[in-house]
């Protein structure tokens, strides 16, 4: 009796194991097969290795979807930034210049994230031909490696190794089944394919800041030394901007804000602006068809809460403005095409 139970509980253990290792080896499978069909269907749009090819763009994240804006061929001119250039029209631009714009801004980053999508465009076109780059107060840190407000997928946009290694997640499935649909004509596509999205669609303007009292508007900041701050971003973008051929335009824009917003000019955040833009005028100054267009002011523009969305975003009609100065400077003197 002892012995047939024994032998029945091996024969129950042996086949409770081979059927683990069926499920395992049926679950690993299905691992590799969905890895490498998420390869084949390229979700990013990255173009890194032979796949499907679509026409359009399945991803309404920029921060995922600006891999396959920033590398496209249609386009040699590209707008970078976070919120604060989101409106500037690359369209309107491009209409401007005879040049082709691509909006790569991505809300909420910083020079960081910026500066990659900067260096992964250049990269991937031989012939650029103007860059545009808003700039906020985030540029003027001294720090030279700012913490990031919001995660970024820094991976995708560099080698591939580091894109193999993160590149399968759930968004990529979703993102590849949108992409055989758009390749099926079963869906449209979801976005621009140039990336301009107005952020006043479906915002009713409702911006109305109280006055400020004698003592808010007073400058109770401490004054800071007159002395010349390091701004290591703006450095490592006159490194990168160095190793342009002078053809490239360069436009920086520091875009405006609510006058209330404004530092006084001789608190220590003042002055530090100051310094900040006379280290972005520096790097552009001696560019042919670049320079620094500085509509972070105090006039009646920027007094006006009518042209923002809030303090720190304006609406359309200041966009518009800043689009015929950027475009001022990109095609002034360029050559006939």
């Amino acid at each position: 009796m002892t012995s047939s139970t024994s032998s029945s509980e091996a024969v129950n253990a042996k086949a409770w194991r081979q059927w683990l290792i069926a499920c395992a080896a049926v679950f690993a499978a299905a691992l590799v097969v969905t890895w490498f069909s998420l390869l084949l269907l390229d979700p990013y749009d990255s173009g890194r290795f032979p796949g499907l090819r679509v026409s359009g763009v399945v991803d309404r994240n920029p921060r995922t979807a600006n891999a396959g804006r920033a590398r496209n061929a249609l386009f040699d001119a590209a707008l970078f930034g976070n919120s604060t250039g989101q409106l500037l029209d690359p369209e309107r631009l491009s209409a401007a210049t005879s040049l082709h714009f691509v909006q790569l801004t991505v809300p909420g980053t910083g020079p960081r994230e910026q500066m990659t999508l900067l260096r992964y465009f250049i990269s991937h076109h031989t012939h650029t031909t103007a860059l545009v780059i808003v700039t906020d107060p985030s540029w003027c840190t001294p720090d030279p490696s700012p913490p990031l407000d919001h995660p970024f997928p820094f991976w995708l946009y560099d080698g591939n190794f580091d894109y193999l290694r993160h590149f399968a997640t759930w968004h990529a499935i979703e993102l590849g089944f949108r992409r055989v649909g758009l390749a099926l004509r079963l869906r449209r596509p979801v976005a621009r394919i140039d990336g301009f999205l107005d952020y006043e669609i479906g915002w009713t303007w409702s911006f109305h800041p109280p006055p400020r009292t004698e003592a808010e508007a007073k400058d109770t900041t401490a004054a800071a030394t007159s002395a010349e701050q390091p701004f290591p971003a703006i450095s490592e973008l006159e490194a990168m901007l160095s190793e342009l051929p002078p053809t490239v335009a360069v436009a920086i824009v520091v875009p405006p804000v609510y006058s209330d917003d404004l530092a006084a000019p001789h608190s220590s955040s003042g002055i530090r602006i100051a310094q900040c833009k006379s280290a972005l005028d520096k790097i552009v100054a001696r560019r042919p068809r670049s320079g620094l267009l500085d509509f972070r002011v105090d006039n009646a523009v920027t007094r006006d809460p009518e042209n923002f969305m809030n303090a720190m975003h304006y609406r359309a009609v200041l966009a518009r403005q800043m689009e015929q100065s950027v475009s001022a400077i990109i095609a002034a003197g360029a050559p006939e095409r």
